[in-house]
């Protein structure tokens, strides 16, 4: 029994490890964000398993192009049910009024204005090919 304890000592230690060790840090000074003023489509994919899901990768970047942040959209999900991987590869294909460019910017362009349409992205915004 007393060989025990120890070893039931040493378990509950590497067990709430990680919950003993958590940290956080405060920040002396608040960090100021650069505006938010345009996205940017990085990557995207769809299903062909017969799955249904699509994921866009989109870049927030402020008004100089240095990106913020990135987003992940996916769908479809009980919020944006049309948002089927069907209704994102029409989009992929079919061609949106005002789009210029070569293929990859057509593509960005296609996948922007079918993240706006299914209400993924704000509705405010402007789409600029």
């Amino acid at each position: 029994m007393r060989k025990l304890i120890p070893l039931f000592l040493l378990l509950v230690g590497l067990l709430g490890a990680g919950v003993l060790y958590a940290q956080q840090a405060n920040l002396n000074t608040p960090v100021v964000r650069a505006s938010e003023d345009n996205l940017q489509v990085m990557s995207y994919f769809a299903t062909a398993d017969g799955g249904g899901r699509w994921e866009a990768v989109v870049a927030v970047r402020d008004s100089g192009g240095t990106e913020i942040r990135r987003e992940s959209y996916s769908g479809p999900d009980s919020a944006h049910p049309t948002a089927t991987a069907a209704a994102f590869n029409t989009a992929l294909v079919s061609i949106r009024a005002t789009e210029t460019g070569n293929d990859v910017r057509k593509v960005r362009f296609r996948i922007t204005g079918f993240l706006k349409d299914q209400g993924y992205i704000v509705s405010g915004s402007t789409l600029a090919p």
